[in-house]
């Protein structure tokens, strides 16, 4: 029995798709094959079956990469796709036609939130295209056999399509949060006498990225030591426009940047820091769910100071691994870094804190079960079993 987990726009080793689900669902399957564009020799490394399939961009663009993932599947004839793009929802009336698979749609994003906050439509437009792609996301879940969501969706349109719908968030796994001994000693000489507060993931001035900057820069006279380390910034276009906002301010010397680090070599960049950094700005798109730096952060054993987002607080206030602050507020930034770091003492509870309540109640271990859940239960309604 052939499980193919599919996606045309993430990497093949993405961290909720590969080193979560992947490697959960091919102890279960052993027919298990991932359907991803290339860079895909952390698979091929771990003995996991790859075929890929071409990431292309624009409307035809993305058009084309759905046919072409609608052709794979077809040919590799599995008992469940599970697939993981607003994209692909397009391909679904396809692969009900062709092929006799069951359909689950993994929704990573509240993507009607993306599209009313996004900068692609102009603020007119924005509404109407939000309320369409809200219809399509609906209209395509419904011909699905089953509906996977990054966040609480309960409330939602998407969460009440009358298909098998279960939460299962991006909790870290926590095998994947100790540091490496030698490589957390590098970079610990590399960073030698400075004070590294960090962010990690995707970037963009939403996500407080210029924040930073303009708080980086407020702090230059309070704690000389301090320096930005970001971690994923890997757009040529925004890295420049980063360093020249950096240069202006007059903190180029205090940004480092790193435009990529494997997901199994985090916790040992995140070891060698002082606090995580979560300034995302207050949009709706981002008051749903629980950031996954937010939890690797607090896995690493790394204190949070985060933007006050209510969905964030939660977490915070009932762990004690970190604090909140107005992330439109560069001042407020200076002042709160300022703070944790004048008071080690907090610092270690927070860290304490942190990974306690990661290893009893968030991590990757709870969400499993109700992964496997969704597959037995669609197994056996199809008449296929349970896993093997």
């Amino acid at each position: 029995m052939t499980i193919c987990v599919l996606t045309t726009r993430h990497a093949a080793d993405d961290d909720r798709i590969y080193h979560k689900q992947v490697q959960s669902l091919r102890a279960r399957f052993p027919d298990l094959v991932v359907v991803a564009p290339p860079d895909g020799a952390r698979l091929a490394t771990d003995g996991v079956r790859h075929v890929e399939v071409t990431k292309r961009d624009g409307l035809l663009g993305r058009v084309r990469s759905a046919l072409e993932a609608v052709a794979v599947v077809r040919r590799l004839d599995p008992a469940i796709v599970h697939f993981h793009d607003f994209d692909l929802l397009a391909a679904v009336p396809f692969l009900k036609l062709l092929t006799h698979a069951r359909l689950i749609y993994d929704v990573h994003e509240v993507f009607p939130d993306v599209v009313r906050d996004g900068r692609r439509f102009s603020p007119r437009v924005r509404p109407v295209a939000a309320w369409l792609v809200e219809r399509v996301e609906v209209a395509a879940a419904r011909l699905c056999d089953g509906v996977i969501t990054a966040y609480e969706a309960a409330d939602r349109p998407i969460g009440r399509t009358g298909r098998l719908t279960r939460v299962v968030f991006n909790y870290p796994r926590l095998s994947l949060w100790e540091p490496d001994p030698d490589l957390a000693a590098g970079l610990r000489a590399r960073y030698a006498g400075r004070e590294l507060i960090v962010y990690q993931g995707g970037m963009s001035e939403s996500r407080g990225l210029f924040h930073m900057l303009e708080g980086l820069a407020r702090l230059t006279a309070r704690r000389p030591a301090v320096s930005l380390l970001l971690l994923g910034l890997r757009d040529p276009a925004l890295r420049a426009e980063t360093e020249r906002r950096a240069l202006a301010l007059g903190v180029l010397e205090r940004l480092e940047i790193v435009p990529w680090v494997p997901h199994e070599q985090m916790a040992s960049y995140l070891s060698v820091c002082r606090l995580g950094l979560l300034p995302l700005q207050p949009l709706p798109r981002y008051f749903v769910g629980i950031p996954i730096k937010v939890l690797e952060y607090m896995a690493a054993g790394l204190p949070v100071l985060s933007a006050a987002l209510p969905n964030v607080a939660g977490y915070l206030e009932s762990s004690e691994a970190g604090v909140t602050y107005d992330s439109t507020d560069a001042e407020a930034f200076a002042v709160a870094v300022d703070r944790l770091l004048s008071d080690d003492a907090l610092l270690q509870r927070m860290a304490a804190s942190g990974r306690k309540a990661v290893r009893e109640r968030w991590s990757w271990d709870v969400m499993e079960p109700i992964l496997f859940d969704v597959y037995e239960h669609l197994l056996a309604s199809s008449g296929g079993g349970g896993a093997r």
